[in-house]
């Protein structure tokens, strides 16, 4: 059996090797219920190799699976076991363990940039391969943990075949803020086989207050939304009073028409909410149903 390090498990079924098929399905067979599957000096195939445990249709399946480059080699197990007269049986089972690296850009991948509000970037991811060809490579956008990622990168066309970032800085707010995220390149059937790079996004400028954008003689009201079930029913509570009239049925087409609501899919894309029934409770409280 081949395996290249670093991938999924991938499964190999006796029935399935004409060269094996017969004598090693047969001998499988005869052994009782108390085989084991070892490397040949004895010790423990857990971490590597293991025999499916489903129905008899696949007691024959072994799986194999690594992220331990010291493996890359032939790796020599057998699955001993014994017959119901006592002998000892033995399937001699090699597993070719292939090297194996990430997938890699064929170009230089920018990963700095300085941009001012008002830009419009549109960045193509370059194109990219798989040194050994075993596997396909796939590349998405991820967080920083405990920096803040840019707010006005759209990832619309990472799905796309040829994948680009958006990048739409339109808003003072963002002005003398730098960004963080990171672009991942991966193999398509591997959780270890990747390249990781550190994206930064500077915007020029100097940074404003957004307490400093709110027009003036207007009071500045935050809300938060104390709560949301899984039927999607929630609560809105504001810091001050306001005019509840927004919020009244025959006001559904004005309050879309002022607010554009949305949820961020796991992918970061925005995807707009229209559905929304109001109660009003009090001048600071508002229950939703989306």
């Amino acid at each position: 059996m081949d395996y290249f390090y670093g991938q999924h498990k991938k499964k190999y079924n006796f029935r399935n090797e004409p060269s094996y098929k017969t004598r090693a399905v047969n001998v499988f067979a005869q052994m009782d219920a108390e085989k084991e599957f070892v490397f040949q000096n004895g010790s423990s195939t857990e971490k590597f190799a293991w025999l499916d445990s489903g129905d008899l249709n696949n007691q024959t399946t072994i799986w194999v699976q690594t992220d331990e480059e010291n493996l890359v080699g032939t790796q020599r197990t057998v699955i001993r076991g014994c017959d119901n007269m006592g002998k000892l049986l033995e399937i001699n089972f090699y597993v070719n363990v292939t090297s194996n690296s990430a997938p890699e850009f064929t170009e230089d991948i920018q990963t700095q940039w300085n941009l001012n509000v008002g830009d419009n970037i549109t960045y193509k991811i370059p194109p990219f391969k798989d040194p050994e060809g075993n596997d396909v490579g796939e590349v998405y956008i991820n967080t920083m943990e405990n920096q803040e990622f840019p707010p006005f990168i759209n990832l619309a066309m990472m799905n796309s075949s040829t994948p680009a970032l958006l990048m739409q800085p339109n808003h003072l707010k963002y002005q003398g803020r730098t960004y963080y995220f990171s672009v991942v390149l991966k193999e398509k059937n591997s959780d270890f086989m990747m390249n990781v790079y550190y994206m930064t996004v500077k915007i020029l400028g100097d940074p404003v207050e957004e307490v400093e954008l709110l027009p003036p003689n207007k009071t500045e009201v935050n809300m938060t939304m104390v709560s949301l079930n899984y039927k999607s029913q929630g609560q809105f509570k504001f810091t001050s009073d306001i005019d509840t009239n927004l919020f009244h049925p025959e006001n559904k087409k004005r309050f879309n028409d002022l607010f554009y609501v949305y949820v961020k899919t796991i992918d970061k894309n925005e995807e707009a909410i229209r559905g929304i029934d109001f109660t009003v409770i009090d001048n600071k409280t508002i229950n939703f149903t989306v």
